[in-house]
């Protein structure tokens, strides 16, 4: 699990890396075709965030002076956003595969 959660953090990292230069550059080539890039790399952006978000939140809680019942109970939620988020995921990456880079337009 802590394998899978720093795989997913530099994704994570690489997505910001590439961000930056396509909001920066898109306007240079076809508007249409950067946006679209721009959009489907902001999906898997936000899922990696989201999930390591909810990874970041898990590891903390335990830090949390809460009763037991509310610690289940957001760890619970937890879970379910851990695992929402993985399986949104490849969905995110395949349609930014699919995406021809607006630079090659």
């Amino acid at each position: 699990d802590i394998a899978d959660q720093e795989d997913f953090h530099r994704l994570r990292i690489q997505a910001k890396k590439i961000r930056y230069p396509t909001e920066m550059f898109r306007n240079l080539f076809d508007p249409k075709a950067g946006d679209a890039y721009l959009d489907r790399l902001i999906a898997v952006q936000d899922v990696l965030g989201h999930l390591n978000d909810a990874l970041v939140a898990r590891e903390r809680l335990n830090e949390l002076p809460v009763s037991s019942r509310a610690q289940g109970l957001v760890s619970g939620w937890l879970a379910y956003e851990v695992k929402a988020r993985r399986d949104r995921f490849p969905r995110a990456a395949k349609q930014l595969r699919k995406a021809t880079p607006f630079w090659e337009v």
